[in-house]
């Protein structure tokens, strides 16, 4: 960055997620909510046989698909 170049302002950026299943493993699901200044996106699944830990880690790979798809910097989708 030069010295003319005007700084540019980062927008505050939510990103929730969650996910479980009951028994585990047993049904269940994730959801995630990404809270953007300007957007809101969400995303949510559900499968009949699962793990916990399955789940959350689902969460956490659609927080950054949603996160990319709202043009939230840091984050890119693959």
């Amino acid at each position: 960055m030069n010295s003319s170049s005007t700084p540019v302002a980062i927008p505050h950026v939510e990103i929730y997620t969650d996910g479980g299943c009951e028994p585990n493993p047993g049904p269940g699901g994730y959801g995630v909510v990404v809270l953007h200044p300007k957007k809101r996106a969400e995303a949510s699944g559900g499968f009949r046989l699962t793990t916990v830990f399955l789940r959350q880690a689902c969460g956490r790979m659609k927080k950054s698909d949603k996160a990319a798809a709202a043009g939230v910097c840091g984050f890119s989708k693959r």
